[in-house]
């Protein structure tokens, strides 16, 4: 998946993200998702045209769930049916496997978090700002985007800000997501890596998780069709996508 294009770069609200997907669900095609996105987002967030403020958000949101990449269609299909009976706090699971899958930017983003998290308990902006520097170059909207999506994540409940302004936190116990939304962060966390395996832990304890306690074993792995596990070593099992003429 090409990393050129930063993409998500509007603040999104779960409610919003939440409505998309049932529309999608509902079997609704990407233009009519657009059309009641803008209707959605009317008074909400200003503008009419593509450019404007609310043409950009709904273009993100539309690439999150309507219109995503073809590697994700598979995965948007099972995210789209597993949200209906999904708590408050395992939907934010799915729409994270989601946003994972569809946008780099974001993954790297909520990797170098959970990363900057398990390092010293807290995430800097300007810390973060310069990790992504270093896979995305020296933009200058960089900074900014990478303070609203952070912002986004304190309104989903992901992060908490800190004590210093430009500082966040963890902001809660990681939440134990059941088996089919641990397997579409999974699925999300392998298309975001484009190709290769991971081993089974390492991927279940991926800082880019950090809002979240994934509960999978690897022999429950091993009956997922589109997953590969094998045995490497003595000991460790690692995963992978499993090659897609095995899933027609």
């Amino acid at each position: 998946m090409a990393r050129k294009v930063l993409g998500f770069d509007r603040p999104l609200e779960l409610e919003w993200l939440d409505a998309v997907a049932d529309r999608v669900a509902l079997g609704a095609s990407t233009e009519e998702v657009r059309s009641f996105i803008y209707r959605l987002l009317d008074g909400v967030v200003s503008g009419t045209t593509f450019n404007s403020n609310r043409g950009k958000t709904v273009t993100v949101l539309c690439h999150i769930w309507s219109s995503v990449p073809a590697e994700c269609e598979a995965l948007r299909d099972r995210a789209a049916q597993a949200l209906r009976d999904s708590s408050k706090e395992a939907r934010l699971a799915v729409h994270w496997a989601m946003m994972v899958a569809t946008y780099p930017f974001f993954g790297d983003l909520a990797e170098h978090t959970g990363r900057l998290l398990n390092l010293q308990g807290n995430a800097n902006l300007v810390q973060l700002a310069r990790r992504m520097r270093e896979g995305w170059g020296d933009r200058a909207t960089l900074r900014a985007i990478v303070q609203r999506l952070t912002r986004s994540m304190v309104r989903w409940g992901a992060l908490m800000p800190g004590d210093q302004r430009g500082v966040c936190e963890r902001a809660m116990t990681p939440t134990r997501v059941p088996e089919p939304h641990a397997e579409l962060l999974l699925e999300a966390l392998l298309i975001h890596r484009g190709s290769g395996s991971i081993p089974v832990d390492q991927a279940l304890r991926h800082p880019m998780f950090f809002p979240f306690s994934l509960e999978i074993s690897s022999h429950a792995l091993r009956s997922v069709p589109r997953f590969a596990v094998h045995r490497q070593g003595v000991s460790e099992d690692v995963v992978e996508l499993a090659p897609q003429d095995k899933l027609e």
